[in-house]
């Protein structure tokens, strides 16, 4: 269906209930320069296409037999895992726990160029070899951990910023998150899965004191360290004494 030039906006000539989509102005090129072209009444000629968004789509869904999303997704998907043996997400995930690592090296550890270990059983959690038992492929995996909150009620974690950190660290860069959200990464510690159950277990209500000097991420074991790991990041709203308080219950 071709476009209609006009300076009013219609309704879609397809289902005639929403009104078309406005795509921009005429144009005719003078002197080699692009010029908006007027109507008689010196306004400019917009240029909407003649049927709906929600038209257009069900046209396209059609074309795909099925959601063009849905479709476009796997054909992306696709591509990645043929270039990748990865999804996009799986991917862009991937891509983002290399950036953020030597941060949270340092963050947990104190050191950007030491690997990362689980702090409850000290099990390496960087460049993880897994096997699919069925194709016998290895993989390796550049970092598989879990993020415990520190504090725990009733065997549930309690997250202060209501913020999930596995999210937070595998989506996009860490260098420019908020600060609300660097402390809720430094009120966790990264483990395996076997520790994170483990640690549940031990008992319904966990604080601060229930971890020993060595469990605790190296940016907030002293002051100093706190203010080294503030000025490196350039995180000069983190506040130490509030965040040692908030890993205390109320």
């Amino acid at each position: 269906m071709k476009r209609q030039d006009t300076t009013k906006q219609l309704k879609c000539r397809k289902c005639y209930k929403n009104p078309q989509e406005w795509q921009g102005y005429r144009k005719k090129k003078v002197n080699g320069v692009f010029v908006r072209v007027k109507d008689e009444n010196g306004n400019d000629i917009k240029i909407y296409r003649a049927i709906c968004t929600k038209c257009k789509m069900k046209q396209i869904d059609a074309r795909h037999n099925g959601s063009y999303a849905k479709v476009l997704r796997t054909k992306v998907n696709k591509d990645y895992l043929d270039k990748y043996g990865l999804t996009k997400a799986q991917y862009d995930k991937e891509q983002s726990l290399k950036h953020n690592l030597p941060m949270l090296r340092f963050m947990y550890q104190g050191d950007t160029e030491k690997e990362l270990t689980c702090m409850w059983s000290n099990d390496p959690l960087e460049n993880i070899v897994l096997k699919n038992y069925k194709t016998g492929v290895e993989i390796v995996k550049v970092c598989i951990m879990d993020l415990h909150h520190m504090l725990v009620k009733d065997r549930c974690s309690v997250k202060k910023s209501g913020q999930e950190p596995s999210m937070i660290v595998g989506k996009g860069s860490l260098y420019n998150k908020q600060t609300k959200t660097i402390a809720e990464l430094l009120r966790c510690i990264p483990i395996t899965s076997t520790s994170h159950t483990q640690i549940h277990h031990i008992n319904k209500n966990l604080d601060l004191d229930n971890y020993p000097d060595n469990i605790r991420p190296w940016a907030i074991r002293s002051k100093e360290n706190f203010e080294s790991f503030k000025e490196k990041y350039n995180y000069p709203l983190l506040d130490y004494d509030r965040l040692i308080k908030g890993l205390y219950h109320d």
